[in-house]
């Protein structure tokens, strides 16, 4: 049974289990790690635990580290820079004449990557 770490990424988001990699962290402490998105920071919503292997996704990824001032300042101000894509994003979708309906958008920790969710009736076909 590995030893894990559940971390919640958004507000209603599922937690995801990280090894600790030898860092003390308690309850509500921020930590970054390597998602399966990228570098992102989340908070710390369960304890350490023993987890049954098939409860999780194996091979399980190591909390980096504790997040620090800059790391939550970075995600404030991704936070910020996310509201203005999601609106530009907006006007783009309206322009094109696109059938769907922005639910938010983020930016990993790093910047390397925004993503967009959205729903819409029938497929979306963003090639074209």
């Amino acid at each position: 049974m590995p030893n894990v770490i559940g971390v919640q990424f958004q507000k209603a988001g599922k937690l995801e289990y990280y090894t600790p990699n030898d860092i003390q962290v308690d309850i509500e402490d921020w930590v970054v790690v390597e998602s399966k998105r990228g570098i992102e920071i989340g908070i710390v919503k369960n304890p350490l635990m023993d987890i049954a292997e098939e409860d999780v996704v194996l091979p399980l990824k190591n909390i980096i580290r504790i997040a620090d001032d800059k790391d939550i300042d970075k995600f404030n101000c991704n936070e910020r820079d996310a509201e203005n894509a999601l609106i530009l994003c907006k006007d783009i979708v309206r322009e094109q004449g696109l059938d769907m309906r922005l639910v938010n958008c983020e930016y990993t920790l790093d910047k390397s990557k925004v993503i967009f969710n959205f729903t819409a009736d029938d497929r979306i076909d963003l090639e074209n």
